[in-house]
């Protein structure tokens, strides 16, 4: 059958929220068989990773697997862990489905810090900081998919972010 015949049987019958569900399930199956293996062992990482990942994408987790990022001294907290690592943020990537790992260079430069927030729920956090006033403040803050957060969680994590920094 070629593609005019099949548009005309079939039109526009992929739609973009049938995309995101086939990429749901994947970071799914993903993070699920990830629980498998041991992250330190790049190489059964890779090999799991294979049938999920893009050649491109495969490549950014080969060279940088083992990147770390700068800790935040005050930011130690039970419900929101700074992810301080590529393998990290590879994994809040597809746990959350969202695209935290095109912050990748933004983390060297202690610029930027992703936090896993795990409580009142669970999302991500990204935090900027400003040079003029030596602080970092809120960037952004999501659910799944990029859905907003429930003003609990906002009020939680803005309160930590004030009451956290020196």
């Amino acid at each position: 059958m070629n593609s005019t015949l099949i548009e005309m049987v079939w039109p526009n019958q992929v739609t973009q929220s049938d995309n995101n569900r086939v990429d749901r399930q994947t970071g799914e199956l993903l993070i699920e068989a990830l629980q498998q293996v041991d992250l330190n062992d790049l190489d059964s990482v890779y090999e799991l990773c294979q049938p999920y990942l893009n050649e491109q994408q495969l490549v950014e987790l080969e060279t940088h697997w083992y990147d770390r990022h700068p800790v935040l001294a005050w930011s130690n907290h039970n419900d929101i862990v700074q992810l301080t690592d590529y393998s990290m943020l590879f994994l809040e990537a597809h746990q959350q489905h969202h695209c935290v790992l095109t912050y990748r260079h933004e983390l060297e430069s202690q610029e930027y810090a992703i936090f896993k927030v795990l409580h009142p729920e669970r999302a991500t956090l990204g935090i900027e900081r400003q040079p003029y006033k030596q602080r970092y403040q809120l960037d952004q803050l999501v659910a799944a998919n990029n859905q907003p957060v429930r003003t609990t969680t906002r009020h939680f994590v803005l309160r930590w972010l004030r009451q956290a920094q020196p």
